[in-house]
């Protein structure tokens, strides 16, 4: 099986990782290791670079506060 793993930071560089947020970049490294020990190939996509979306509150405004609800 091969996947991508698309992230806004590089999983492979840890020196490129914010030193206040290790442990959330950490644990983005050890996702990609547990996918590769179970024989997945996996595909690096990143640093991907987030796009503001003006239109997000009007979104968060509208979607249905139901967790369980279907969005699509």
């Amino acid at each position: 099986m091969k996947i991508a793993y698309a992230t806004t930071f590089n999983v492979q560089d840890r020196s490129s990782w914010p030193r206040r947020h290790l442990g959330l970049y950490g644990t983005g490294q050890k996702i990609a290791g547990l996918l590769q020990a179970e024989g997945v190939e996996v595909e690096f996509l990143g640093p991907l670079h987030l796009q503001k979306n003006s239109n997000y509150p009007a979104q968060v405004a509208i979607l249905p506060r139901n967790p369980g609800a279907d969005l699509l």
